[in-house]
Parts: structure tokens; C-alpha cells; sequence
């Protein structure tokens, strides 16, 4: 399935409002996951599974890991009738096999059940290492064969959403009962009208066309006149954020000669990239929008 980024982001925000840029990063880290995913062949089988995201994670659009003190966890111990359902078999499996990712996966027979299920290499196990949840690669690919396969509850997409027919309220029992269907469902129908305004059929080109070699000619140019100390720190700025996987784009604007204070848009990407990158380099200061070097 392929979509228009900008097709769907003017429809989303028609729908939903401004975005922050963390919003914004998310939903295009999940949608290129989900854009790759062979398996998803019905549109409102996306729909419904961006709708569980938007709620699951309370409208980061990131993984989450389920929040409370540890020993709001406590009912979840082995031992617990809670404890027994979940598989926790050792002191401490609640704290530990607490609720992460997209979904929520919680108890340590899931995180088995998931890493057995995603055939995931020593170093991805997801008992050994719980965190690996909250990975943006790994989390979707937990929602998309929990949701698929019916992992979770037993229940699937398949089974609510297929030729016959659209039940968004009874897919809510893929996840969690029928706890919150109606705003689910809601989210659903929206997200699918957004989806089929931005979908691109086969052969035809999209309308965002991205080159990030030409966005970053422009930010040169922009910043050639800025103090050398500065010129070279948000240069290496800009090679660090977009090599290898990081994917992570600026748009820069404001940049005064001699200057060392920049303006910067995070136009594809991690914006929280880009501030661990830039703390790194050793800016002097970094916010969501400014970048400023220390005097030479």
C-alpha cells in the first residue's frame, strides 16, 4: 500500500488539528513500517490498526510502556489470579513484563509468545530484554502479527473487517474486550477516509517526492555565512542526522551572518534525534526549533 505523505497529513490535520513534530515524526516512523508490510492488504485493516495506536498510546503515535508506580504492578505478581492469566512465573515478572509498545503487550507469556512468533535473533529477545518492545521496528511488527494472527486475544482482523463487511466496534475484542470501541471506532472511520483521500495506486507517482541531498544544498547555502565554528558544528549536524538508518531531515531558516544561532524544521525523522545528536557535537544550546553554537 502506498500512501501521499502530504496527501495524508493535509487530511489529518483537516480532521485532527496542528501537529506537534513529535506527532508528526511518529505517525511517519509507524506509516513507513505499515507502508512496507506486505501483509496488510485492506486499507481498513490500516485504518484499524492506526486507530488502535492513537489510543493504545494516548496520541504519541510512539511506543509507550504502561505507567504506575511498582507497585501498582504488584497485581500482576505470579501468583495473583492476574499473574497466573499472564504467565508471570517469577518475583518481579509484573514490573518487568509491564505493558510495552504500540499495544501494550503485557505478562511474561506474551513477551514469549511474541518473540517465538517474530522469530527475533538472541540479542531481540524480548524476555531477556523487555525494552525491545519499545522499538518503533519491533513494536510494529508485534501489533501487525498480534492483530493478524489473533495473538493476543484470539481474535483477529480478519475476522471483523473483510469482504463481508466492517465491524470497527467488534474489532476492538482483537485487543481488549470492547473497552473504548466507540472512540475507537471513531478514530477508525476518520483515519480511513484520511487513508483512501492519500492512497496512490499502483504505477502513479506521488505528490512528496523526497530528495534530502537538495534539501540539505539549500541548508548550506543558507549557512555559509555563519561563523566558521558554527558552519562546521551544524554541518556535521545535519551529515550525523541523516546517515545510515537515522533518516532524519532538517529544513534550516534564520541563520545571521557571522551568526551562531540557526532556525531548524525537522521536516522527515526523530526530532529527539536530532537534540541527543546536536548535545553530542557539543552545541551550546538546543531546543524543538533552535540551534545555537558557542562563540569561537
Amino acid at each position: 500500500m502506498r500512501i501521499d505523505h502530504t496527501a495524508f497529513f493535509n487530511a489529518y490535520r483537516d480532521a485532527y488539528g496542528r501537529l506537534s513534530q513529535s506527532t508528526n515524526a511518529g505517525i511517519e516512523l509507524l506509516g513507513g513500517h505499515m507502508e512496507k508490510d506486505t501483509e496488510i492488504t485492506d486499507l481498513r485493516w490500516a485504518a484499524y490498526m492506526l486507530a488502535t495506536v492513537k489510543h493504545e498510546c494516548a496520541n504519541t503515535w510512539l511506543p509507550i510502556t504502561e505507567k504506575g508506580a511498582k507497585n501498582y504492578f504488584d497485581k500482576y505478581e505470579t501468583g495473583t489470579p492476574i499473574g497466573k492469566r499472564l504467565g508471570n512465573t517469577e518475583a518481579g515478572d509484573g514490573w518487568k513484563f509491564r505493558g510495552r509498545g504500540y499495544v501494550q503487550i503485557t505478562g511474561r507469556a506474551n513477551y514469549e509468545k511474541m518473540t517465538k512468533a517474530l522469530d527475533l535473533s538472541p540479542e531481540e529477545n524480548l524476555v531477556n530484554d523487555p525494552e525491545q518492545a519499545l522499538r518503533p521496528a519491533i513494536a510494529y511488527r508485534i501489533m501487525s502479527v498480534g492483530m493478524r494472527k489473533g495473538l493476543f486475544t484470539g481474535k483477529k482482523l480478519s475476522d471483523y473487517i473483510n469482504a463481508n463487511g466492517c465491524d470497527y466496534k467488534s474489532a476492538r475484542q482483537i485487543i481488549n474486550g470492547l473497552d473504548q470501541w466507540e472512540l475507537i471506532k471513531g478514530y477508525a472511520e476518520t483515519l480511513e477516509s484520511v487513508l483512501r483521500s492519500a492512497i496512490v495506486p499502483d504505477g502513479s507517482p506521488t505528490s512528496d517526492a523526497f530528495d534530502g541531498n537538495a534539501l540539505n544544498q539549500e541548508n548550506l547555502k543558507l549557512i555559509d555565512a555563519m561563523s566558521p565554528g558554527a558552519l562546521y558544528l551544524v554541518k556535521s549536524l545535519l551529515m550525523e542526522c541523516a546517515r545510515d538508518q537515522r533518516n532524519t531531515w532538517l529544513r534550516l531558516h534564520d541563520a545571521a551572518p557571522a551568526g551562531h544561532v540557526v532556525q531548524y524544521d525537522v521536516v522527515r525523522g526523530d526530532p529527539q534525534l536530532v537534540v541527543r545528536i546536536a548535545n553530542a557535537l557539543g552545541f551550546k544550546s538546543v531546543t524543538a526549533s533552535t540551534l545555537e553554537v558557542r562563540s569561537e
